[in-house]
């Protein structure tokens, strides 16, 4: 969630991140998805008997095609996240 007022920041923000995950030989669709849920626990605790769907073939494809670079790309976009929110934090008092 962005604090009111630190919307064009945040934005700015995802760009960055976005263009370092790129520069870091993140396929850039990835890059999007790790952005898109703001580096947040992107490591899904999904059990397939919780999903809600009947698309057996998604399922089998990898519980929503989460990958092991998604998953990189999301601990080191949430590392750099909370490194920039520290330092918003930190203007801010």
């Amino acid at each position: 969630m962005r604090p009111p007022g630190l919307e064009d920041a945040y934005r700015r923000l995802e760009i960055t991140a976005a263009a370092a995950l790129t520069r870091l030989c993140v396929d850039p669709e990835i890059a999007r998805q790790v952005v898109a849920v703001g580096g947040a626990d992107c490591l899904p605790s999904y059990r397939v008997e919780d999903l809600l769907t009947e698309d057996e073939n998604q399922i089998e494809a990898g519980l929503l095609k989460y990958t092991k670079s998604l998953r990189k790309a999301c601990r080191k976009a949430a590392k750099q996240i909370d490194i920039a929110k520290a330092s918003d934090s930190s203007t801010l008092n």
